[in-house]
């Protein structure tokens, strides 16, 4: 039996379907899966096998503009990621999701590793890509870095040296160090989340 497969009564977690079933979409990019090998795939590895749910599971993707859907008559429906713009019905306009928004998902979760293995983003993050990401990350977050990196050595020398130790004037100067001491935890996710939305 799978590992991820559920048993009897028990429960994935909130948005833990939609996001295999996204993972497995991705994994078939560009040409997408015929939808009854997407619940295949879903029966045999998750042991899912309520098909309502799934094709919920699907319009609720496809109102969210992370699916498009392709008709065929007489033919099963084909699932993909979207490449050109699809009317996003629950934002009331059209739009293209790009691949953050698909990393946003994933890049903090358990499924990480999953999602970057998959043909979707295999075929965004090549090389010429990701050079040009370290470049502009490097242009528009070293000098804030650098100034990290200074005062966490002044800090560190501060406290070795009983003679100097006042870090109090550092912390009263600095919020996000007094918000470190406080809530570490927290600032710690507030600025995962910031650096999510500003670098990718």
């Amino acid at each position: 039996m799978p590992k991820n497969r559920r048993k009897q009564g028990e429960r994935f977690p909130k948005g833990y379907i939609k996001n295999q079933i996204l993972l497995i979409v991705c994994q078939h990019f560009p040409k997408g899966i015929e939808e009854p090998d997407l619940r295949d795939i879903l029966r045999k590895e998750f042991g899912i096998r309520e098909s309502k749910g799934i094709k919920m599971h699907l319009a609720d993707l496809e109102e969210e503009g992370l699916l498009s859907k392709i008709s065929q008559k007489g033919k099963s429906n084909i699932w993909k990621i979207p490449t050109e713009p699809i009317f996003v019905k629950a934002l009331g306009h059209e739009a293209t999701p790009e691949f953050v928004t698909y990393a946003g998902r994933f890049m903090f979760s358990e499924d990480s590793k999953k999602f970057l293995e998959c043909k979707y983003a295999r075929s965004i993050l090549t090389e010429d890509h990701l050079d040009q990401l370290a470049l502009d990350f490097w242009v528009n977050y070293s000098k804030q870095f650098l100034l990290v990196v200074d005062t966490l050595k002044s800090l560190e020398e501060e406290f070795e040296d009983p003679t100097s130790f006042n870090p109090s004037k550092r912390i009263k100067e600095s919020p996000t160090i007094l918000s470190f001491l406080l809530f570490p935890e927290r600032t710690v996710a507030r600025m995962a989340e910031e650096f999510k939305e500003d670098v990718m």
